[in-house]
C-alpha cells in the first residue's frame, strides 16, 4: 500500500482542537493554504529531517513538512502535501479547459525517496489518482452551475429503476465471484487462445457491469497493474520505480483500495456521489504470444466508450493490453496487466473503469 500523509495528520478533521492549519491571502489574488503534517516517515523528505533541522533550525524544518497549497492568480497551482505538484490550468474554449500537471522533487534525493514520491504522486495527483478526479468533477460541477442550465427531465429513468428491481428479484447474485476464471477442461495443457479470449472478455464484462468483487477475483494476490505514462511522442516510461506512471499498483490490496474509493461516498468522483458513467469495453485482436503449462502472455487491443450521464458527454479511451496469465489450482488468473493508453490527453476523469 502507498504510505499516506493524511493518516498521520489531524488538521483536516472536524474534531481537531487548536490551530492545525490556516491560510494567507496576498495581493493580486494569490493565496496559500497550509496544514500541519508533522515530521513523519510518510513524507519522502523524512530521510533528511535531521540534516534540515541542523541547517535551518527545527521550526523552519517543520514548516517544510507541512501541507502547503499555493495558488498564483490566475492559473498556477503549487501543491506540497501527498506529493509535490505543479499544475497549470489553461482555458481553451467555452466548456473546454486544459489542465497540465508535473511531479516536482528536490535534487539529490535518494532512489528510495524518489520512488516513494512517485508512488504518492500517482496515487493522489495523477489524472488517475484519488484527488485530481475529485477536483475535475468539482470543476465540471461548477461549469454546470455557471452555465445556469435547467434540466427539464429527471436524471434517472423510471424504466431503468423497474428493470433494476426485476434483476434484483430474479437474478441470483453472490458477494464474490470465483477466485479465477475456470477454462474448459482440467488437464495440464497450455491455455488456448479461445480460453484466453474468454478470460479477457469476462474481465471487460465484469468492469462494464460494475461487478467489482468478481472483477477483483480474476487477479492474483500479488498482481502488477501498470499503465505507464508517455515519456515523449513515441515512447512510454519503462521503470515505475524512477519514472512516473499513470497507474502503478503492486498487489491486489491496492486494487481493492481503488474499488473502495470508486464505490464509497468518500470521493466526489465516486459512483456513490454522482451518477456512474456508462462504459463499454471492446476487446479485440487477441494474440497468444507465449504459452506453456503454467504461464501465458497475451496481447490485445481495446477501445472503451464512456458516457458521462451528468455532463451528457461521450469520450473514448483506446490502447493496447499486455497480460501475464498464471495457472492456479482451479484455472487461470491475471498476474500482470499492462495498459498502454494511446490517447493520453485525458478529457475527463479516468479510472480503472475506463481503461
Amino acid at each position: 500500500m502507498v504510505a499516506s500523509v493524511w493518516e498521520n495528520s489531524d488538521y483536516w478533521k472536524e474534531e481537531t482542537e487548536g490551530v492545525g492549519g490556516g491560510s494567507f491571502s496576498f495581493a493580486n489574488g494569490h493565496v496559500l493554504n497550509w496544514g500541519m503534517f508533522g515530521v513523519t516517515p510518510a513524507i519522502p523528505l523524512y530521510e533528511r529531517a535531521g540534516e534540515l533541522a541542523e541547517r535551518h533550525g527545527e521550526a523552519r524544518r517543520d514548516w517544510m513538512f507541512n501541507m502547503r497549497n499555493l495558488k498564483i492568480f490566475p492559473n498556477l497551482q503549487m501543491a506540497e502535501n501527498a506529493s509535490s505538484q505543479l499544475r497549470v490550468i489553461r482555458p481553451i474554449a467555452p466548456g473546454l479547459t486544459e489542465m497540465r500537471t508535473w511531479c516536482i522533487a528536490p535534487k539529490g534525493e535518494s532512489a528510495a525517496a524518489r520512488r516513494h514520491r512517485i508512488r504518492q504522486y500517482e496515487d493522489f495527483f495523477n489524472p488517475t489518482g484519488m484527488a485530481t478526479p475529485d477536483d475535475t468533477v468539482s470543476y465540471e460541477n461548477c461549469q454546470i452551475g455557471f452555465a445556469d442550465r435547467i434540466d427539464l427531465y429527471p436524471k434517472r429513468s423510471v424504466l431503468a429503476d423497474s428493470q433494476r428491481c426485476d434483476e434484483t428479484l430474479y437474478t441470483p447474485t453472490t458477494a464474490h465471484g470465483p477466485r479465477v476464471w475456470q477454462g474448459a477442461g482440467s488437464m495440464r495443457a497450455p491455455i488456448s487462445r479461445s480460453e484466453a479470449e474468454d478470460l479477457l472478455y469476462r474481465e471487460a464484462l465484469l468492469i462494464d457491469s460494475a461487478r467489482y468483487d468478481e472483477w477483483l477475483a480474476l487477479f492474483t494476490p500479488d498482481v502488477e497493474f501498470w499503465m505507464p505514462a508517455w515519456r515523449d511522442e513515441t515512447s512510454t516510461t519503462q521503470d515505475p520505480d524512477c519514472e512516473l506512471s499513470l497507474i502503478y499498483y503492486k498487489g491486489g490490496r491496492n486494487l481493492e483500495d481503488r474499488v473502495m474509493r470508486l464505490t464509497s461516498d468518500l470521493s466526489t468522483a465516486s459512483t456513490a456521489s454522482a451518477p456512474p458513467p456508462r462504459v463499454a469495453h471492446q476487446v479485440s485482436n487477441v494474440l497468444l504470444t507465449h504459452a506453456d503449462t503454467e504461464n501465458a502472455d497475451v496481447v490485445a487491443a481495446f477501445p472503451c466508450h464512456r458516457f458521462d450521464v451528468q455532463m451528457n458527454r461521450t469520450d473514448c479511451f483506446f490502447g493496447r493490453y499486455e497480460y501475464r496469465l498464471v495457472r492456479q489450482e482451479v484455472g487461470w488468473a491475471i498476474a500482470r496487466k499492462k495498459i498502454i493508453l494511446l490517447n493520453d490527453t485525458i478529457p475527463t476523469v479516468v479510472d480503472i473503469t475506463s481503461i
